[in-house]
């Protein structure tokens, strides 16, 4: 997704010691509602018995999506320059990092348990780690479609998801040497799990950020005469979006600003 690639297909394994048809009905379930509302055909995958292998109760879920960007589209942020600025998406939740930090902090230091209730959370514990990983394929699609038009990167520049490394490891991949990048800390709304779990585990700020995604998702950089009306759609889709941070010279790092 982040060089611009439109997904094909989804391809799955499924994992277990032994496997109850009740469970394997409700995954593929699951597997195909993310197919359908993402455009992208379920066309097989693999499962795989092995008692003594996985414990009773246990399921290996994983997958793989094959997509395709023609050349002339991918973002791969080479034109990106000085000056332009960076659009950060809202996260929903932990997406796909910090799970054993969190789970450290909040079973292990705090006590708690997946049913315990908090306010701050609003709701039980278990069901903000698991909330379900946004998808910003639709949307993302979309800007592509408006903004680039021609199919060429020409308003956004390069997309990075904010996963393990968070910005500082992420947003590097694909951006120039001879520049870097400068996120301002205060300029979203960071989400009441993070602020919980850096208060509950006294964590610091750089490890905080080195974890978890804070509640940005997906970064977009773009053109900066570009940014006020790629946020106006991105907020039109029902997303929460912020102008984060800006392009400057440097060496291919990422600077953290209060």
């Amino acid at each position: 997704l982040v060089l611009g690639a439109v997904p094909l297909f989804f391809l799955d394994y499924i994992g277990a010691g032994k496997l109850k048809p009740k469970v394997f009905d409700s995954i593929i379930r699951g597997f195909v509602r993310g197919c359908k509302s993402n455009g992208c055909a379920l066309i097989g995958g693999e499962t795989a018995q092995m008692p003594g292998f996985y414990q009773a109760g246990e399921y290996d879920v994983s997958g793989t999506i094959v997509g395709v960007v023609d050349q002339p589209r991918m973002l791969d942020g080479r034109k990106t320059k000085a000056g332009d600025v960076v659009i950060g998406l809202a996260s929903n939740g932990l997406h796909t990092n910090g799970y054993s930090l969190a789970r450290n902090i909040l079973f292990e230091k705090a006590g708690l348990k997946p049913s315990t209730r908090l306010a701050d959370l609003g709701g039980k514990v278990g069901d903000a780690l698991m909330a379900v990983h946004l998808s910003y394929n639709k949307i993302v699609q979309r800007l592509l479609k408006r903004f680039n038009p021609g199919g060429k990167p020409s308003a956004i520049q390069s997309l990075s998801h904010i996963t393990g490394g968070g910005f500082q490891d992420n947003i590097p991949r694909n951006l120039p040497a001879h520049l870097d990048v400068k996120i301002h800390q205060g300029s979203w709304d960071i989400p009441p799990l993070f602020q919980y779990l850096q208060s509950a585990g006294k964590i610091k700020d750089s490890e905080m950020f080195h974890v978890f995604n804070m509640g940005i998702g997906l970064t977009m950089t773009v053109r900066a005469h570009q940014a006020d009306s790629i946020l106006r759609a991105i907020r039109r889709s029902s997303h929460q979006a912020w102008l984060i941070g800006e392009v400057e010279k440097g060496s291919g790092k990422v600077h953290m600003s209060l």
